[in-house]
C-alpha cells in the first residue's frame, strides 16, 4: 500500500497497481526521502527498481497520464 491516500488513487486513476512488497516486478518505488535508509530502498536498489520521490513520480509519470 502507499501512505499517501491521495497518490495512491490517482496511481489507481491511470492504470497502475499500488503493492506492499518490493519484487523484480515493480517498475517505481515511491518513496518520502530518498536518502533515507529502509529495506524496501535496500531492496528496490539491488534490484534495479527506480526510486522517485512523490514529487519526481507526480512529474514523470502523472502529468502524462500514464504510468
Amino acid at each position: 500500500g502507499c501512505r499517501n491516500q491521495a497518490l495512491e488513487d490517482e496511481i489507481i486513476k491511470y492504470g497502475g497497481k499500488v503493492k506492499k512488497g518490493i519484487t523484480k516486478n515493480i517498475n517505481v518505488l515511491i518513496v518520502k526521502d530518498k536518502s533515507a535508509t529502509s529495506g524496501k530502498i535496500t531492496k528496490a536498489e539491488e534490484l534495479n527498481i527506480e526510486i522517485l520521490n512523490m514529487s519526481e513520480f507526480r512529474g514523470k509519470y502523472l502529468w502524462l497520464g500514464i504510468l
